[in-house]
This record gives C-alpha cells, structure tokens and sequence, in this order.
C-alpha cells in the first residue's frame, strides 16, 4: 500500500459515531486534526508522521511505525483536563522515535515509547498519576518537562539518556 495522508479535521458526525480511528498502510501522515472518544491506532510499514494533535477521551493512541521512522509534530492527548485514561504507545520497531517540540503528550494512562535506533524528543510529558517509560536509548533535544502529576506513577530510562545544551525537569 501506498502513501495515506490525512490533511483534514474529524467531523463532530465522525466523531459521534465513536469509532476508533486506525490507519494501517505503507508511509502515513497526519496534518490534519484526529479527535477520538474510543481510540486511535495508525501503523506504518515505512514510516508515520504527524503534524496535527491526536486527541481520544476514551482509549489508547498507539503510533508504530515498522521499517521506518516516527516522527511525532502534533499534540497527543488521551486526558482532557484530568478525565481520561488511555494510555500512549509510540513504537518505531525499526527506526527512530522523533518527538518534536510541538508534540506534548498528554495521557490519562502509561505511556510507553520505543525506537529501535533510539528516541529524540523534545515534547513535554504530563501523566495523571501513570508511568513514562523510555525503552530506548533516549536523547534530549530541547528543554522537556516529565510529570507523573500526583498519582504513584514512575519515569523510567531503560537505556542511556543523553542531553546537549537541553534542561530537564522530572516530577
């Protein structure tokens, strides 16, 4: 399969129909605005990127690319002011994780993020109360906030983690 490209906001009638949104194909991008209230998964032979926010109220975010890189440039939120419990799952199997500046996540649940070649981030990181584990080598590439906010939640680095001029604040 060939290139999907998603370039244009959810309707509200998509979104009441509460079907969760999954993108299977070769290389996927996403310019346009996702907003779920059961879920989003969109998995990429070759690559995926976003550049939009990715928003579910009622489920998991899960972006995987397999042969390629993730490049994540858009918001992903599974916790809309406290309420919500999806957890994010960013796995690029074969290639790097690449969060830009623009891509906080926000999640009600456990975020797990790999890259097979490992993870470069400079998105900030808000849980309620949940874990944030980085299962690849990590390295930070702007200055990134990590908050498990008052719940029992952990940050886990289960590989390097590495920074150039970039502060960190875990909490």
């Amino acid at each position: 399969m060939g290139l999907i490209s998603h370039n244009a906001a959810v309707t509200p009638a998509e979104k009441e129909h509460g079907h969760t949104i999954t993108y299977t194909g070769g290389s996927i991008v996403i310019n346009g605005a996702i907003s779920s209230t059961t879920g989003i998964t969109a998995t990429g032979n070759t690559g995926v990127t976003t550049t939009a926010d990715l928003t579910s109220t009622g489920g998991a975010i899960s972006l995987a690319a397999t042969t390629g890189t993730l490049s994540v440039g858009g918001d992903v939120i599974t916790s809309v002011s406290g309420v919500g419990t999806g957890t994010v799952t960013l796995n690029a199997a074969a290639g790097q994780l690449s969060i830009l500046s623009a891509g906080d996540i926000t999640s009600g649940g456990t975020i797990e993020l790999t890259g097979a070649t490992g993870i470069v981030t400079a998105g900030d990181i808000l849980t309620t109360g949940a874990d944030v584990n980085f299962n690849s080598a990590t390295t930070l590439s702007g200055n990134i906030a990590i908050n498990t906010g008052s719940g029992p939640g952990t940050i886990g680095f289960d590989s390097t983690l590495g920074s150039g001029n970039t502060s960190t604040k875990l909490s």
